[in-house]
């Protein structure tokens, strides 16, 4: 059996997460849930809500959403082969 990579499981957590974006709410496949509730709490109240709610679900994380959308800016999963060489 092969030996799980470092990170395996917060990457299954990272595309489910996009999966949910893209399924229910018609979102960018690149974008975590969270991520896009953070942003968009501005512009609806149901997003409102579901950065609320996604934040009070990850109790441990009081800022998970805010977190979720700066992983995101940052394209910290984004594969090394796709930075701009220096």
């Amino acid at each position: 059996m092969m030996a799980l990579s470092p990170g395996y499981f917060a990457r299954i957590k990272i595309v489910l997460s996009q999966l949910l974006n893209v399924v229910f709410c018609n979102g960018d496949p690149d974008e975590m849930l969270s991520a896009r509730a953070y942003r968009m709490q501005h512009v609806s109240r149901r997003w409102m809500v579901a950065r609320q709610v996604f934040d009070k679900l990850f109790f441990w994380n009081t800022e998970h959403c805010y977190e979720s959308y700066l992983w995101e800016k940052s394209r910290k999963d984004i594969h090394s082969d796709y930075y701009p060489q220096l």
